[in-house]
């Protein structure tokens, strides 16, 4: 449990969330508590390319060369962290403040802009997810599962479900959990519904009238302003599957869409580039094999909204003194 300052209160049981490590009831159900339930992770870093048709993702403990980054633990001033922290729960949305708690309605409907705020409102290091967040849960389930279908690997999450899911309905299952059927939700590394149920809409990347722009580090805006201009734009039949992806020295970005369900990336990839679109994410519970970990939407703008649309949670911890 992370406090609105961005410190550890303390650890949850791995197991039952409902309890603490220690011992005792934990809060992840108290709209009251100062903080949020979150799932940390350790500095990693990361040194991408490509040669010719592959693409070479490096881990590293250490910073091997100045090719290695760290994007998703870096913040806005620069700092290069030690761990960062990614939301166990979908965002819901109490008194102004977006949460990460259990048993919650995820919050929908709202603006890119509603968005940021209500998730800014915990505090000075809490922003929504980021380009580069997304992209290094999509590598290490990747490296892990040897395995670019994560529907396959991972379970098919809340993909074809009449209903969207609460917040907390996989709180005794562990830190991996999925199943083949589509109603159910899907786990990685203590996130709930990483992928499916609600798109997620985040940081970093941006579809600019056909151009797809991207920034590995805060902070964003909704514009493109500032954003690395990649040169890609976005071909293919838009609501297919992704049959090619660019590398990016942040991760790799979706390109053409004219694939299946079982080959290339086995996600969906929407796009318009006729307008300027913020990125979403995952894929919604009614996108079936389309969701997952390289599903990506470029055709949305940042004022639009729809009971579909949600986000979640991310947070930088304080610079150690």
């Amino acid at each position: 449990m992370l406090n609105n300052d961005g410190s550890v209160d303390y650890e949850l049981n791995h197991e039952n969330h409902a309890l603490q490590l220690t011992g005792g009831a934990s809060d992840i159900t108290s709209v009251a508590y100062a903080g949020n339930a979150m799932s940390e992770i350790p500095l990693i870093w990361v040194k991408r390319y490509a040669v010719k048709n592959y693409h070479y993702v490096i881990f590293c403990e250490t910073q091997f060369d100045e090719t290695y980054h760290a994007y998703a633990h870096t913040d806005a001033d620069g700092n290069i962290l030690p761990v960062t922290y990614f939301p166990m729960y979908e965002g819901s949305v109490t008194n102004n403040r977006m949460r990460s708690l259990s048993g919650q309605t995820v919050s929908a409907s709202l603006t890119d802009a509603q968005e940021t705020t209500a998730a800014q409102q915990n505090g000075d290091r809490w922003d929504k997810l980021s380009f580069s967040e997304c992209n290094l849960m999509y590598e290490m389930c990747t490296l892990i599962s040897k395995s670019t279908n994560s529907q396959a690997s991972f379970g098919a999450g809340c993909s074809n479900a009449n209903d969207f899911l609460k917040t907390g309905t996989m709180n005794g299952l562990g830190q991996f959990y999925g199943y083949s059927s589509a109603t159910n939700g899907v786990k990685l590394f203590y996130c709930e519904n990483f992928f499916g149920n609600y798109w997620k809409r985040i940081r970093g990347l941006i579809n600019d009238k056909g151009i797809v722009k991207v920034k590995f580090v805060p902070p964003y805006d909704s514009t493109g302003a500032g954003y690395i201009n990649t040169g890609v734009t976005p071909s293919g039949t838009s609501g297919g599957y992704i049959n090619k992806m660019e590398m990016t020295d942040g991760g790799r970005i979706p390109a053409v869409a004219s694939g299946s369900e079982t080959t290339y990336e086995c996600d969906g990839f929407w796009f318009n580039n006729a307008q300027v679109d913020v990125a979403l994410f995952g894929g919604a519970r009614g996108h079936g094999t389309k969701c997952g970990l390289s599903c990506w939407l470029l055709h949305y703008l940042a004022t639009s909204v729809s009971a579909a649309v949600g986000a979640s949670l991310s947070c930088k911890p304080p610079v150690a003194a």
